[in-house]
């Protein structure tokens, strides 16, 4: 069985930028990843690695005595290291940003309006089920998230509606499920590629750049054997305007079948 683990991201800038990411992968690489996962955490004394956290030096992660230069790069080996193991155990990276103030102001004038959120859960199943068409894998897919409870919310709030306006993409999910970061490995890869992400964005068009980038490696890598399958769609306002009929006819249509 094909399993996704996802997480999602905002970065309250400017843009207000939100995305949602995670990787594709069967049971078999879930459960190595989550072996080489743990002992990497046993090497390091971590209880668990959660990045945006890790890279600030807060929470749990202050206590590490890291300081100065030395700090730098014993943080940069612990990152590449947990990279290294997404690389090799992951099957396929999922992913849909948006920008969600631009969004917001594209509808504002309607009534019933499209949420960013809801709309970002669409597209990454959309992504999900491409991925599988091309894959010719029949079986639906499990999709786990973070339970976190107002994310956990939202996330099935977004299932529900899927499952009641789409049955095209209703038909690739067997299951939603939520689970405690802190605990599973799948999820702590999944906010690797989260927060790499959100934290791309204000590097533009030097994103995930070979020269710029400290997690290129989380999708490319100067060895191809692990280069990273990535389906990905990034709506910028220019997109969003663009498409917005085509995206509003989807929405109308999915309110006129509750009536």
């Amino acid at each position: 069985m094909v399993m996704g683990y996802f997480d999602e991201s905002s970065s309250f800038n400017n843009l207000d930028y939100m995305c949602m990411v995670g990787y594709l992968a069967d049971e078999n690489n879930w459960n190595a990843l989550t072996l080489q996962w743990s002992e990497l955490l046993k090497k390091y004394e971590l209880p668990f690695m959660h990045l945006a956290d890790f890279m600030a030096g807060e929470g749990i992660y202050e206590e590490l005595g890291w300081k100065g230069e030395p700090k730098k790069s014993k943080r940069k080996e612990v990152i590449d290291s947990f990279i290294a193991a997404i690389q090799q155990h992951t099957i396929s990276g999922i992913g849909a940003g948006i920008n969600a103030k631009a969004f917001r102001q594209i509808f504002k004038e309607e009534k019933k309006k499209p949420a960013p959120h809801v709309f970002l859960f669409e597209r990454v199943l959309k992504l999900v089920r491409d991925r599988l068409e091309k894959w010719e894998w029949k079986e639906p897919v499990v999709m786990v998230f973070d339970d976190n409870e107002q994310y956990a919310m939202r996330c099935y709030s977004a299932f529900c509606d899927v499952r009641r306006f789409n049955p095209n993409l209703k038909k690739i999910m067997a299951a939603i499920g939520f689970g405690n970061d802190e605990v599973f490995a799948p999820l702590q890869a999944a906010d690797f590629l989260a927060c790499a992400t959100s934290r791309e964005m204000r590097y533009g068009r030097r994103a995930w750049s070979k020269k710029y980038s400290r997690f290129r490696p989380l999708l490319l890598s100067e060895d191809p054997a692990f280069g990273k399958l990535y389906d990905s769609e990034d709506w910028k306002a220019k997109v969003i305007r663009e498409r917005k009929d085509e995206i509003l006819s989807l929405w109308r249509r999915k309110i006129s079948r509750t009536n």
